[in-house]
């Protein structure tokens, strides 16, 4: 028979198997059921021990508050205010951007230290550069194309006219322009424009408009009402005036069928225009053409094209940029929004494309814009008249540089643009090792980190919209900035 002692064995043993099969899967093993949970208990408060003792006597070693270094950034702990550390001296410093220009550092050294530390530390007088950004977009949040500027009701309650620049993104596609022509009319002076193909064309007041739109068959089309800054930014095309004919009226050097012709006399050959010049014939486009006839001149004469052939003269005379053949114009209702979109080329993102949309209402992303997305001035320190509001999207900016002229390779300047929507000219930096004139915007581009970034070209009617702000000069940043007077007086570190 079992003694007690066996019999509590074995129940003890069906007891353990029961309970590792049930927290372990494991009926067999030889441990205790709760031995694993037990030393990692141990082992995690130990290690919590530890880390805590360490962090302790770093603290003892190194109280709170950080360190002031020389030539950085400082920033107080307790009331953000701005600092930077140059020759043992803590100068309180107007903005970010203008401490960024001061280190001459795409990574200057920031810290943030409590004002007990930084209240031993002489102090020097203000320094900056007033007006310029607090807040700095990095290089990853620059955009680039597509710009699109448009035109058209603040809201659908009211017929005041808005020019919204956005930079950076566009409205969804409208009922597109393609070929034909848009009638615009100034809401300032009356002054009036086709726009064709994304070009302004002006047409003439005065005596010659009759007939000129007469000519063009502009005087049954209804203009649609636009502002100064929406038409500026768009390529100025030659203006639609009667052409003048040098020596009109004179004698030609070439006969045509033997016979002297005027010079000033048209002709038409297989749908080819000619206008008698004193060399000879001049190929001409329809356009001119029928500007000609406004201008008083007698309709074509159809001629052969042998005869046309032989009294032809090397010359040009249609204005660069003017239409070839006459295009059809498209009635737009009132309060319709046009919007013109510039975006890089599909083969050459270089070469920027320009497509005029027509919007029947407002586009939602234009009806969304509050005015407190944009805080900019409708003019810059430059007073040139800007579009009424320049969106971007917020912590995002845009580096830009003035779109040469053609043919030309000068160096252009280069502009940084805030989520804000003002542009800030960026001071050239000297080149490397021989302190001559470097890039445009090279010194303060760099020091603003963005010194690997390629600004976007942009033409500068269209880069007028947005309000121009101070340049971002390092020199002038380390200016003293005395109190009530933004006149700038010797710099900081020749002081002494």
């Amino acid at each position: 028979m079992r003694t007690r002692s066996e019999q509590v064995q074995a129940h003890r043993f069906v007891t353990r198997r029961i309970v590792s099969a049930l927290l372990s899967g494991e009926p067999e093993t030889t441990d205790l059921p709760m031995r694993r949970l037990g030393l990692a208990i141990f082992g995690s408060v130990m290690l919590a021990t530890i880390v805590f003792a360490a962090f302790g006597i770093y603290g003892q070693i190194n109280p709170g508050g950080g360190s002031v270094e020389e030539n950085s950034i400082v920033i107080e702990e307790e009331s953000g205010a701005r600092f930077v550390y140059l020759q043992g001296r803590l100068y309180p410093v107007l903005n970010y951007a203008s401490a960024r220009l001061i280190m001459g550092s795409a990574t200057p050294s920031v810290s943030t230290v409590s004002s007990k530390k930084l209240r031993d530390i002489p102090r020097g007088v203000p320094v900056g550069i007033a007006g310029a950004p607090d807040s700095l977009p990095d290089a990853k949040s620059l955009l680039g194309l597509p710009w699109q500027v448009c035109e058209g009701p603040r809201s659908a309650s009211t017929a005041t006219l808005t020019t919204s620049l956005l930079i950076g993104s566009a409205v969804p596609d409208g009922a597109g322009l393609g070929d034909e022509g848009m009638l615009m009319q100034l809401g300032t002076d009356g002054a009036t424009f086709v726009l064709l193909h994304g070009v302004r064309l002006k047409v003439p007041a005065g005596q010659s408009s009759g007939p000129v739109r007469a000519a063009l068959n502009l005087s049954a089309v209804r203009p649609v009402v636009v502002d100064d800054a929406f038409v500026n930014a768009l390529p100025a095309g030659p203006d639609l005036a009667v052409p003048v004919i040098p020596g009109k009226g004179g004698a030609s050097q070439k006969k045509i069928s033997g016979a002297s012709v005027p010079v000033g006399t048209l002709y038409r050959s297989n749908n080819v225009y000619y206008v008698m010049l004193a060399q000879g014939l001049a190929t001409i486009g329809e356009v001119t053409a029928d500007l000609l006839v406004a201008g008083g001149a007698a309709r074509p004469t159809e001629l052969a094209p042998a005869v046309a052939g032989a009294a032809l003269a090397n010359v040009d005379f249609d204005p660069p940029g003017m239409p070839r053949t006459l295009w059809t114009m498209r009635q737009v209702p009132a309060g319709t929004t046009v919007c013109a979109k510039f975006a890089a080329g599909q083969s050459d993102p270089a070469a920027q494309t320009l497509t005029v949309d027509l919007h029947g209402q407002i586009p939602g992303a234009l009806a969304q814009i509050t005015n407190g997305d944009v805080s900019a001035p409708r003019n810059g320190i430059d007073g040139v008249l800007s579009a009424d509001r320049v969106v971007i999207a917020g912590g995002h900016g845009a580096l830009v540089r003035l779109l040469p002229v053609p043919g030309s390779d000068a160096v252009t300047t280069v502009y940084l643009i805030t989520d804000q929507g003002i542009k800030y000219p960026l001071a050239a930096g000297p080149k490397s090792g021989d302190g001559g004139a470097g890039p445009a915007g090279g010194g303060a581009q760099a020091s603003l980190g963005f010194g690997d970034v390629k600004p976007v070209p942009i033409d500068r009617d269209l880069l007028a919209l947005v309000p121009t702000g101070p340049t971002l000069d390092p020199a002038a940043a380390l200016s003293f900035l005395p109190a009530g007077n933004v006149a700038a007086t010797p710099s900081v570190r020749s002081s002494g």
